[in-house]
């Protein structure tokens, strides 16, 4: 688990440094009130909620396909729950940049999401079969 773990932690990290690069030298193109300028913290904070997630991924896996599905949904779920309740809390704190910010997070959520998906279907797919435990004593 350790090695694909670490595997995920590089793909993430080339995901998150090619979209920092990409905004890096777009931010001179983007109209001022769509470029969110502190977009650096929303890459690292996209960068620890797919790690944190994928980890929990990993480790419902290994239950079983049963406890996989329950975690992600409710995961995904939650995330969605809490990235509009922090879209709804910047809104209070800071309405002018609101619209900067909400451009930024949902450019952001939709990468982010898409390499979520890409990467879960490749390791948990129709394919991946995990190790199940069976309650069933009457084998």
């Amino acid at each position: 688990m350790l090695l694909r773990l670490l595997s995920f932690i590089t793909k993430l990290f080339l995901l998150t440094l090619a979209v920092g690069i990409l905004l890096y030298l777009m931010q001179e193109k983007i109209p001022a009130r769509f470029f969110y300028e502190p977009y650096k913290a929303l890459l690292l904070f996209f960068f620890g909620v797919t790690l944190l997630l994928h980890y929990g991924f990993e480790r419902s896996f290994a239950k079983g396909s049963k406890h996989f599905i329950r975690f992600y949904m409710l995961a995904s779920g939650l995330k969605l729950f809490a990235f509009l309740t922090i879209i709804m809390l910047f809104a209070f704190i800071d309405k002018e940049h609101l619209p900067a910010f909400a451009m930024n997070f949902l450019f952001f959520y939709f990468i982010y999401t898409a390499f979520e998906v890409a990467t879960s279907y490749t390791k948990f797919g129709a394919s991946a079969k995990p190790v199940e435990k069976s309650n069933d004593a009457s084998v």
